[in-house]
Order: structure tokens, then C-alpha cells, then sequence
């Protein structure tokens, strides 16, 4: 078992790149990896891990008994667009948008974006499904424990 946990998909066109926040803890890491080279998608790193979204995230209940959980969001990328573009976009949304009335349908959204990630996730719960042992996390993981704890 997988949980695959999609925070943040905007509808700001076909994305470049994707964020798998904690991914890289679990043994399924090697299989996002691949889903997202499939994809030609490029993965970006948590670009402020001490901000401690992993912890703060809604896969987090699951982590913390054990179930590999993690994030899969947007990168900043998206074709036709820099980078510094894909920023600006995320920090407006984050500043007037985020949590807040504003957060609503607009018609110059492009969901285009959201169906590739769709395809991506179909894809790696695919895979979830099909391994032959159970995902876990990687050796000495906080949330290890609670794994072996979970499968007694």
C-alpha cells in the first residue's frame, strides 16, 4: 500500500516538472522516478524542506503509522513558461488565493496540466498495485518503526 497524496495540482497549464515530497523516503521512490521520466517529467526537490510541509501535509496521518505516504504536486515549470514565471504564479496564489474566498474557478484556467498529473498518479497506483512486495521506507526512516509495527 502507497497513499498518493495530491496538495496541489493548479490549472496553469502542462507542467515540466513534478514535486514528490517525500517520495525519495520509500522504496517506491525508484518507480516515481521512472513513472516521471516516462512522463518527461523532471522531479524538483522540496524547495524549502524546513518550511516542514511533509509533516504538515494531509498524507501525514498516514505516514506517521506507518502507510509510505507522499505528496504529489506541480513543479514550477510548465511549457511555454520560465521558471520565474511558474514562481510568480505560486506566490500570488499563495498570497491572494490559498485557504482564502478568492480560491474559486476562474475561465483562463488551463487543466491541461491536471490531466497529465491525473495520468501520472493512475499510473504509479497502477505500479502500487502490481509490486510484488509491499512499498516501505527506506532504512532508518522515522516512520520504519511504525511500518514493521503496522505489519505484525
Amino acid at each position: 500500500m502507497v497513499d498518493l497524496n495530491f496538495d496541489d495540482v493548479p490549472p496553469l497549464g502542462t507542467p515540466e516538472e513534478v514535486e514528490v515530497s517525500g517520495a525519495e523516503r520509500t522504496t517506491f521512490y525508484p518507480v516515481v522516478q521512472a513513472t516521471a521520466q516516462d512522463f518527461r517529467l523532471a522531479i524538483r526537490p522540496d524547495p524549502r524542506p524546513e518550511a516542514g510541509h511533509y509533516y504538515r501535509s494531509d498524507h501525514f496521518s498516514l505516514a506517521r503509522v506507518g502507510v509510505p505516504s507522499f505528496s504529489i504536486n506541480e513543479g514550477i515549470k510548465y511549457a511555454g513558461h520560465t521558471a520565474e514565471w511558474g514562481m510568480e504564479q505560486a506566490k500570488d496564489f499563495t498570497e491572494h488565493c490559498y485557504h482564502q474566498p478568492s480560491d474559486e474557478y476562474s475561465p483562463d484556467m488551463d487543466f491541461t496540466g491536471d490531466t497529465v498529473i491525473a495520468k501520472f498518479a493512475f499510473v504509479l497506483g497502477s505500479e502500487a498495485a502490481w509490486l510484488p512486495t509491499l512499498a516501505g521506507w527506506v532504512p532508518g526512516d522515522e516512520f520504519e518503526a511504525a511500518r514493521k509495527k503496522s505489519l505484525q
